[in-house]
């Protein structure tokens, strides 16, 4: 059978045991977005020919993926969590994890909402991966500011979220897992937003000084 798509509304693990697909061995990109609002995540995979979906919410991600495709065993190169995310402190995310979909990606795009905070540990499972992760690119909201002003407006302005940015890139660094690239995520907005949030990241990669724990190559 030339499977081309596969769509699972709720997976559970016997669909591991009685479905098998060879051709998932071929998915080599995967995209997590928040599913209207609510506390459940689409995951989209794609790769050669064919494409893989399911949805889960978020303490369950990890499992649901290797239900499905964990006999195949692809090698997911390309990560990305998509559009905006609210975080909500009352799920119960304490034992949420997704370290395990992203053990070989090579290149990570983190979407608003999701850093640092998408669920306790998130921030350091991105610390302890492994030395394939080199490119990382993450959204920046409109009231980023790269300038600490006074302690009062210094969270709201984005300046929390820029000190955990360089707290990952600089711990890799130190750690022998510097990234080769470390950017914005560019979506698709009017050129205006796009220049006023170039010059802010400029600002910040330079007045942080981000350079110098990045290494090429």
């Amino acid at each position: 059978m030339n499977l081309k798509s596969f769509s699972v509304d709720f997976s559970v693990e016997v669909v591991s045991t009685i479905i098998r697909v060879p051709a998932f061995l071929r998915l080599s990109s995967l995209q997590i977005s928040a599913d209207d609002g609510e506390d459940w995540f689409l995951l989209h995979a794609t790769g050669e020919g064919i494409t893989l979906s399911t949805r889960s919410n978020l303490q369950d991600i990890a499992e649901v993926w290797h239900d499905l495709v964990g006999y195949a065993r692809p090698t997911i190169r390309h990560i990305r969590l998509h559009a905006d995310v609210d975080v909500n402190p009352n799920i119960d995310d304490a034992e949420s994890t997704v370290a395990s979909l992203l053990l070989d990606a090579h290149t990570l795009e983190i979407g608003a909402g999701y850093f640092p905070d998408w669920y306790d540990g998130f921030l350091n499972d991105l610390k302890q991966l492994g030395p394939q992760l080199k490119t990382i690119r993450i959204a920046i909201p409109d009231h980023l500011e790269p300038f600490r002003t006074s302690d009062s407006t210094y969270e709201y302005w984005g300046g929390a979220m820029l000190d955990k940015i360089k707290e990952l890139v600089r711990y890799r660094y130190e750690q022998g897992r510097p990234f080769s690239v470390v950017e914005r995520v560019v979506v698709d907005e009017s050129e205006r937003s796009n220049r006023h949030k170039d010059y802010l990241w400029r600002c910040f990669y330079g007045g942080r000084k981000l350079g110098r724990y990045v290494q090429s190559g």
